[in-house]
């Protein structure tokens, strides 16, 4: 079997195995004794402070790609994959109520990088010209 095809084999069996393990032994006992007592922060800073994670990450992912859409796709479809396929197929979610989620991920996601992608290129012709202004 060539390379490709058994690594990505492996990862299949490493991450299957692994996570039903991690579920099984660890995850359920957990939260069978941790039911949530209500939001830790008021609901206003938690939306806040959750949006600043997403951006944190995405520019994180960003300068990795170096590509605004490709990381914003990577984040729009990794959170399409862990959420809404997941919670489809295991019925925790509807098929309408997933189609509303990924429309709202990939429409997002999209207006973060044309956004920043626009603002970091006029940031950036700005600082050039002032730089070669001042030469």
């Amino acid at each position: 079997m060539p390379s490709k095809p058994r690594a990505i084999l492996g990862a299949f069996l490493a991450l299957a195995v692994l996570y039903l393990a991690g579920v099984v032994l660890l995850l359920d006992p957990v939260a069978a004794g941790d039911a949530p007592t209500g939001p830790l922060i008021p609901l206003p800073i938690a939306f806040v402070v959750t949006i600043a994670l997403y951006v944190g990450l995405f520019v994180w992912v960003e300068q990795r790609m170096r590509s605004p859409f490709a990381a914003a796709m990577t984040i729009a479809l990794s959170q399409f994959a862990l959420v809404n396929v997941d919670y489809v197929l295991s019925g925790k979610r509807g098929v309408a109520t997933a189609a509303a989620s990924s429309v709202i991920l990939f429409v997002s996601w999209s207006a973060v990088a044309v956004i920043y992608a626009r603002l970091r290129t006029r940031t950036e012709v700005a600082s050039a010209s002032h730089t070669r202004g001042t030469a």
